[in-house]
């Protein structure tokens, strides 16, 4: 009942739900994993929510998670800008989710360099691995040149040549999987081995 449920639907899904578990629908464990998952998707962007919509959104989640008795996610607290960046997985992957709901805003570039790193992996690998490369154009390409600047200042990544390799690849929107999982795991390595913030310059594209 919570299929392709979004965080910014739940104020309609809900009227749904409540009818479905009236008429006696089961609640299952994948319908409480989803509704984890929007609880922890909606805390990372509470904050950038017009009140209007933020509200009456927050109240129908407290709702699921009555309904479905799970768990409340907790409220994200947003990056100061200033401290230190550190994250606490083990996994590049799960890092990159990490340092990804830590520093990257709703919406437009991140106020930090190591948050517009991983910004500009993860719009990349979704444009090229999710969507096909359809959108590919300047602007994705100046991203990439945006990444290969960012990880050759400050502390540089060790394989430098092999990020200009894979950026070039990249560049020319082939879609090639694990040039795209390489050059992430290396941005990440990059953000975690310059946790001093710095302010991103303003950005030359516009995605």
């Amino acid at each position: 009942m919570l299929s392709g449920c979004e965080h910014q639907d739940l104020p309609e899904a809900l009227a749904v739900v409540e009818l479905l578990l009236g008429a006696g629908a089961p609640i299952t464990q994948e319908q409480r994993d989803a509704v984890s998952r929007l609880g922890r998707s909606f805390e990372t962007r509470r904050a950038g929510y017009h009140p209007d919509r933020r509200e009456p959104t927050a109240a129908a989640l407290q709702r699921m998670y009555e309904l479905f008795g799970v768990e409340p996610a907790p409220q994200h607290e947003p990056y100061d800008g200033v401290s230190p960046i550190v994250v606490s997985a083990a996994d590049w992957r799960a890092q990159h989710v990490e340092l990804w709901n830590l520093l990257v805003p709703a919406q437009g570039a991140a106020p930090v360099v190591q948050g517009e790193v991983i910004r500009i992996t993860g719009r990349i690998g979704n444009e090229l691995l999710g969507n096909g490369g359809v959108n590919w154009d300047d602007n994705y390409r100046l991203m990439v040149d945006a990444l290969v600047t960012h990880l050759g200042s400050g502390q540089r990544v060790a394989e430098i040549a092999e990020v200009q390799q894979l950026a070039a690849t990249i560049r020319a929107g082939v879609i090639d999987e694990p040039a795209v999982m390489r050059l992430t795991e290396l941005a990440v390595g990059w953000v975690i081995a310059n946790p001093e913030p710095r302010q991103t310059p303003l950005p030359a594209y516009r995605r």
